[in-house]
């Protein structure tokens, strides 16, 4: 006597298809939870900005700013470093730079010959540095 049933072969393919369906749910479900929480993190966290040049002439240190971001980042403060140790410290320079654009930031300050970092901060706390040599 024949036992009556589902086929080895259909009962695989039946395997196979319960386990895509649950990992089609639980990639849904995965998807969906971690783009609600990317939505929760606040735009002003997208500021970040990149130092693409420092110049010095004529007793003024000219830095320019690219914003790398999504969003306008704020630029805050300016720190001029050498060997290690605060030179310069500008804090409220309130420049607001849009999405992929340059600004200039000009410093007016006297600086020796030497080797600088130049750092500037948003309100954020985002820091970019650069380094210049004046001779």
């Amino acid at each position: 006597m024949r036992s009556k049933g589902v086929s080895y072969t259909l009962s695989v393919v039946l395997y196979c298809l319960v386990a895509v369906i649950l990992v089609l749910t639980v990639f849904a479900f995965v998807s969906s939870f971690v783009q609600t929480q990317l939505s929760a993190i606040p735009k002003v966290f997208n500021q970040f900005v990149r130092i693409e040049a420092v110049c010095y002439k004529d007793s003024t240190l000219y830095i320019y700013v690219r914003n790398i971001g999504k969003v306008s980042a704020h630029l805050v403060q300016v720190i001029v470093y050498k060997e290690g140790k605060e030179v310069q410290f500008i804090k409220d320079i309130d420049v607001v730079v849009k999405p992929n654009e340059v600004a200039l930031v000009k410093i007016c300050k006297h600086l020796p010959e030497g080797s600088y970092i130049v750092e500037v901060v948003t309100e954020t706390g985002f820091k970019a540095s650069y380094l210049v040599v004046i001779d």
